[in-house]
This record gives structure tokens, sequence and C-alpha cells, in this order.
């Protein structure tokens, strides 16, 4: 989990190309599609600081 204090944003504003907040989005979209072609997940929601929280789930893979 990644957390900050800053102005948050939401699932529906954070879109590549576009965040809603100035920036491109880029990093985020590419973490979500590197976490899903692994079998992960990415989640955003509100950080106890207030701002944005993203949490990156991945699947523990064991080599046998």
């Amino acid at each position: 989990v990644v957390a900050d204090g800053g102005p948050g944003a939401s699932s529906d504003s954070v879109q590549r190309g576009r965040s809603g907040t100035g920036s491109s989005g880029l990093g985020l979209d590419i973490a979500r599609r590197i976490a899903e072609a692994a079998g992960g997940t990415v989640s955003l929601g509100r950080s106890h600081l207030g701002g944005l929280a993203v949490e990156v789930t991945l699947p523990v893979r064991r080599h046998d």
C-alpha cells in the first residue's frame, strides 16, 4: 500500500492519459496492467492521511 496526503482521486477519475489531478495517470495504469497480468489487483481508496491510497495485491507463486 502506498498512501499520501494529497488531494486524492477516485477510480473513476484515474484513467490512462488523464488522472483528474494534473498527472497523466500513466504510472497507475502501468501498475494495474502488470498486477492483472500476474493475477493480482490494484485498488484505489482514501488514505488515513486524507489523500489517495493505492493497494497492489500479487499472488504468491511457489516453484516446485
